[in-house]
């Protein structure tokens, strides 16, 4: 009886190969991975603050009282925000009046008008469910846009009566990311 003495596997080299052809191919897919996790965080920051700012309205709205989204800022960048009922009418915030803090937004992204400008510190829901006038006056906020670098970028829009839409980069012609 004559037995094939060659033992059933890969050698080294052949697993080489592999491991170098699995390599190449993560490495071309790399980029497109990094764009794709930005553009979540995007989507998951948006629709946070879309969330948010739809609770700040029914709040105002239900309890027929001003509520706060006041935005957090260190060193130049907004790194998250809290919501605050103004159940005393004083225009400030008493830590019994916060209703929630959202304050983990990831270091890559930037917040900004939709124009481009800064973050306002506060935007005030009115118990109609507007959003009341900037401090100064001078500006009339439409909305936010959240941005991680120039491709990735969702927009929200405020309507007049302090509803909050999502509009993504890729339907928001003529906008740009935060600078």
């Amino acid at each position: 009886m004559s037995r094939d003495t060659a033992a059933a596997g890969f050698t080294i080299v052949e697993l080489l190969v592999v491991i170098a052809i699995a390599a190449i191919l993560l490495a071309a897919a790399a980029p497109n991975f990094s764009s794709f996790v930005a553009q979540q965080r995007v989507r998951a920051t948006t629709s946070e603050l879309q969330h948010d700012l739809a609770l700040a309205r029914v709040q105002a709205v239900e309890g027929q009282q001003q509520v706060f989204l006041d935005f957090t800022v260190a060193n130049g960048v907004t790194t998250g925000w809290q919501l605050a009922a103004d159940a005393d009418g004083n225009g400030t915030v008493a830590s019994t009046e916060i209703i929630k803090t959202s304050d983990t937004l990831p270091t890559a992204l930037k917040i900004c008008t939709n124009s481009g400008g800064a973050v306002p510190s506060r935007l005030t829901f009115l118990p109609n469910g507007r959003i009341a006038e900037l401090a100064n006056g001078s500006v009339t906020l439409t909305g936010l846009r959240v941005s991680a670098g120039t491709d990735a970028f969702r927009t929200l829009y405020f309507g007049p009566t302090g509803r909050v839409n999502i509009v993504d980069k890729s339907q928001d012609s003529g906008a740009s990311a935060c600078s």
